[in-house]
């Protein structure tokens, strides 16, 4: 039987540089393997964050009058069963460029295999201050 095991939330907020990328895997990293998850499940969940906080520094990069702040921020919630990945921002993904043949459309698909869910809240064109909302969800059972 599986050990009762509380549950865990941690947000990680980084500067939207490419620089602090890999800074944000290892604190990622470090913290999912503090929790006991798998190796298997936390390369996945730490790739689909590495593409989340890539995404919207790539979104910044090409549209820098929309953005409304200066860190990027993902959260991660791990239970007994699952991980999920919340990041709440502006994404080069909407729901019209994972619908095509892309390069978001590829990258999506390939997050949709790593994780066991992923969804997106798209607004359509966002008024300023409005966001897209990201999750991927990661059965702890692999």
């Amino acid at each position: 039987m599986k050990a009762e095991q509380d549950m865990a939330l941690y947000t990680l907020s980084v500067p939207r540089q490419v620089g602090w990328l890999r800074p944000a895997r290892k604190r990622a990293q470090t913290w999912l393997l503090a929790r006991a998850v798998a190796a298997e499940v936390r390369d996945a969940v730490v790739w689909v964050l590495d593409a989340a906080l890539s995404s919207s520094i790539d979104h910044l990069m090409r549209n820098p009058r929309t953005d409304d702040g200066s860190t990027a921020e993902v959260a991660l919630h791990v239970d007994d069963d699952v991980v999920v990945l919340t990041a709440t921002d502006h994404f080069t993904w909407n729901l019209d460029t994972i619908a095509t043949d892309g390069v978001q459309a590829d990258e999506w698909r390939t997050m949709a295999g790593y994780a066991d869910q992923i969804s997106l809240t798209d607004l359509g064109d966002p008024a300023p201050g409005s966001t897209t909302t990201f999750t991927a969800v990661f059965n702890r059972d692999t």
